[in-house]
């Protein structure tokens, strides 16, 4: 029985290898944050549900990169897996914007990126409407480098 269970566990890590290699986790964490970009730019992310669920999964990698740096012992040192927060960082930027917005305005931020009126909402964008769907894009691509230049500077590895 357990002859026929070893391919299965050098599958297994083989897969687990290949999460851990650094390239991946950097085009992972990037490619995460840009399914959120997406997922605001075409207002799904206004159905609590789709939030819901990209929230415990951008949580889960915050989480998995916390673990990772307990494991590896790279807390003080930068390291391409720190991307995995940016979809953290991106979803509760958006939506802590997106909150601020509707109880200031009343209605959704819409963005369109062809002109200044939104054609489903009925309404022309004002420049809030561009902030809150820029700004967490900015903040979350350039959070891990922010992150890498405190590491970097508080571990004493600089000159």
């Amino acid at each position: 029985m357990i002859e026929k269970l070893l391919p299965f566990f050098d599958s297994l890590q083989s897969v687990v290898y290949m999460l851990t290699d650094k390239p991946f986790m950097l085009f992972l964490g990037c490619g995460v944050t840009c399914v959120a970009i997406l997922m605001a730019s075409n207002k799904v992310m206004r159905n609590n549900k789709a939030l819901l669920g990209l929230l415990i999964v951008s949580l889960c990698m915050a989480i998995f990169q916390v673990l990772l740096s307990l494991h590896e012992n790279t807390f003080k040192k930068p390291t391409l897996s720190d991307s995995f927060y940016s979809p953290l960082i991106y979803v509760v930027s958006y939506n802590s914007l997106r909150y601020a917005y509707v109880q200031a305005y009343g209605v959704e931020p819409t963005y369109n990126r062809s002109s200044w009126y939104d054609p489903e909402d009925g309404r022309s964008q004002n420049w809030l409407d561009v902030v809150v769907y820029a700004f967490p894009i900015f903040f979350s691509m350039g959070f891990p480098i922010i992150l890498a230049v405190l590491k970097t500077q508080f571990s004493g590895n600089y000159k």
